[in-house]
């Protein structure tokens, strides 16, 4: 990237969505530099957000290989970039689509105008400079970038509800915010049974949404994990308590000391036990 694109970029900061959408067309338009013209076919440079790109990859053993040399690659485009932009990079399967591509000499995409008031619209967003080649650089960056969104619409593309990124017209959400979403929603759910471990699946749904695979998968992960600390001794009293309640479904007032011990017994693996989740 030559020395005007990197002082432009630096200017760019009136707010991070523009920087990562400024980041992200650099990558793209030096993305067979950066990875070597081998890997570049095989991946697309998707999103950036919180410091992570997203790239679609068209193989799981492409994905592989991008997973084996992601640090050199994050290395490479940090450099590029001046500074450390990228910490990390998100792999997932689909479609890399040539036509999309910025880099792709071969097959360019068709132009598209914007019209006057189109125009207009794409460069509110650009800062003004007083340098008059920063300030070219500028105008043609956010101009170039309304071409492109204003191709993907008239090809048929949506954008994500949630962080605008185009997707197929047939998706609400692209898969980095479905992959988010769910997370949030597993954490969420996570730190309610870590306080309410008796609740029903009816009970969590009432207060988070979840799904039935969404509950079991939860609440069997936090069994495993605070029964693992009770066998290994590292639990401290409240998380035996928790591997209990969480055992039995029930709250810890409900549990007779009998139950407890044996439930305590049968997780350390020293007794068999039938547990009875009934209140």
């Amino acid at each position: 990237m030559d020395k005007v694109t990197g002082v432009l970029f630096k200017m760019l900061g009136k707010t991070k969505l523009q920087e990562d959408r400024f980041h992200l067309e650099q990558i793209r338009q030096t993305w067979p530099d950066l990875v070597g013209k081998v890997l570049a076919k095989h991946a697309y440079p998707s999103r950036l957000s919180r410091r992570r790109l997203t790239l679609f990859v068209d193989t799981s053993g492409w994905s592989s290989e991008f997973f084996i040399n992601r640090l050199l690659i994050l290395q490479k485009i940090n450099e590029a970039l001046g500074e450390e932009v990228l910490k990390d990079l998100i792999l997932i399967k689909g479609e890399v689509v040539k036509s999309k591509a910025t880099i792709t000499k071969a097959a360019p995409l068709p132009e598209v105008e914007l019209t006057p008031a189109e125009a207009k619209e794409a460069l509110q967003a650009c800062p003004v400079l007083e340098d008059p080649a920063l300030a070219a650089k500028a105008k043609d960056f956010f101009l170039k970038q309304a071409r492109r969104e204003k191709q993907l619409r008239q090809q048929g593309a949506s954008q994500c509800s949630r962080c605008g990124a185009f997707i197929s017209k047939d998706e609400e959400l692209c898969p980095v915010c479905k992959r988010e979403l769910e997370e949030e929603a597993r954490q969420k759910l996570a730190r309610l049974l870590a306080q309410q471990p008796w609740l029903t699946e009816n009970d969590a749904r009432k207060i988070t949404g979840c799904s039935t695979y969404l509950y079991i998968s939860v609440k069997e992960s936090l069994k495993a994990f605070y029964n693992l600390k009770v066998r290994q001794e590292t639990a401290t009293e409240a998380e035996q308590s928790l591997a209990v309640c969480l055992t039995y479904s029930r709250p810890r007032e409900r549990i007779t000391a009998l139950d407890y011990e044996n439930a305590l017994k049968a997780i350390r693996g020293k007794k068999q036990h039938v547990f009875s989740t009934r209140k």
